[in-house]
């Protein structure tokens, strides 16, 4: 089984995701899995967040715990299922125009989506590194290793079905994608092989 474990030391305690995170999850469970954004919306509610603002930004906390929250009600799979979706809507530029383009552009994406709020003290290790990212490399033209690191707050699941979802986005109906999740190195919480041919 994989962690949902979401542990609040890793993370910069003043850590802040944008409410994009939300938005586009939320937008991409309309259609496909109606329970889910009604679970979500009650999530939020009962953290007081009636309307996410795309601008706004929210403590990291209180957004992996949306997903948290989702990933121990409705399981992991469902949580996976939402974040594929998600990855498969994000808009992305003409020129992320492959998988390879847009595994490239992953890290920069979460990390434009997370920041440390302004009234809070930038000191210490975490404060270059307030929630983590996506490590990518590629193994050959059709084949990538992703990992996110120690700091990703957000549950595994979470981050290996928008990584499917951002290939198979970018991937013709004959493509088959697989993902496998593999061996961490030091200073990565979770790591998959994801194929594309």
């Amino acid at each position: 089984m994989m962690s949902t474990e979401f542990d609040p030391i890793q993370h910069h305690p003043d850590a802040e995701a944008q409410g994009r995170y939300l938005q586009h999850f939320l937008q991409s469970t309309e259609d496909v899995l109606p329970a889910l954004r009604r679970r979500t919306q009650d999530v939020l509610a009962a953290k007081g967040i009636e309307d996410v603002d795309r601008e706004a930004y929210y403590p990291i906390e209180d957004v992996a715990g949306v997903f948290q929250n989702i990933a121990a009600s409705m399981g992991e799979r469902t949580l996976s299922r939402g974040a594929e979706k998600m990855g498969l809507d994000l808009p992305v530029p003409a020129s992320v125009d492959s998988p390879h383009a847009a595994l490239e552009r992953l890290d920069d994406r979460h990390r434009e989506s997370c920041r440390i709020s302004p009234d809070a003290d930038e000191s210490g290790p975490a404060a270059t590194d307030p929630a983590g990212g996506y490590d990518v490399t590629f193994v050959d033209p059709a084949t990538a290793r992703v990992a996110i690191t120690d700091r990703y707050p957000f549950p595994d699941v979470m981050a290996g079905g928008i990584v499917r979802g951002a290939v198979n986005r970018l991937t013709d109906a004959n493509t088959s994608v697989r993902t496998e999740r593999v061996p961490t190195d030091h200073g990565e919480r979770a790591a998959w092989e994801i194929t594309w041919a």
